[in-house]
């Protein structure tokens, strides 16, 4: 009965046709992300964005260090306007990442980034992004037209964030399972 309530919730808190605008939210971040990781790049520019990725993961990665990172963008991405200007960029940079990895591996930044969208934690974490991104556009909308009430948007926030929270942190615990066994490959 709590699973059943949990599912009907988004229909009633949120507009009509939500479900196909958060579709179009998934689909747009994860070609925008294809978008960066065929990028082609010049070594210098390679080099610059392989030691600044090398900053970031000076050290293996844990379940907290994934899920705080992107719980930080998830949460950026929510903000109204800026937020899916905030999503463009990361996801995009996300993708120009992929392109640099690739090129260390010999394989296209693209063939890169559709083998980890194979992997479960990729789903989880766009889900996620593409909730955030729905969001920001839902609220984004409601303050351009001035029909915004602050408590009819607590319910929503609440809910969103919960199921993003949710959601990274299978993820995070996913991804951290394939880095810690198959991070030979």
């Amino acid at each position: 009965q709590l699973l059943s309530f949990w599912l009907s919730l988004p229909n009633k808190l949120f507009p009509e046709n939500w479900k196909l605008k958060y579709f179009l939210s998934l689909i747009t971040l994860i070609l925008i992300g294809l978008f960066g990781a065929s990028t082609s790049i010049n070594i210098e520019e390679q080099l610059e964005i392989k030691e600044t990725i090398d900053s970031l993961l000076g050290e293996t990665p844990n379940v907290n260090f994934i899920f705080f990172n992107n719980i930080r963008i998830a949460l950026l991405i929510m903000l109204p306007v800026i937020g899916m200007i905030i999503a463009i960029m990361s996801i995009y940079v996300t993708g120009v990442a992929f392109s640099v990895i690739g090129n260390e591996v010999n394989i296209s930044g693209s063939e890169l980034y559709i083998l980890t969208a194979m992997m479960p934690f990729f789903w989880l974490e766009f889900l996620s992004y593409a909730a955030s991104f729905m969001y920001a556009f839902y609220i984004s909308k409601s303050i351009i037209k001035r029909n915004m009430k602050i408590h009819e948007i607590i319910k929503p926030t609440i809910l969103v964030i919960i199921s993003i929270i949710i959601l990274l942190y299978i993820g995070a615990i996913v991804e951290m399972y394939f880095i810690e066994n198959y991070e030979s490959l």
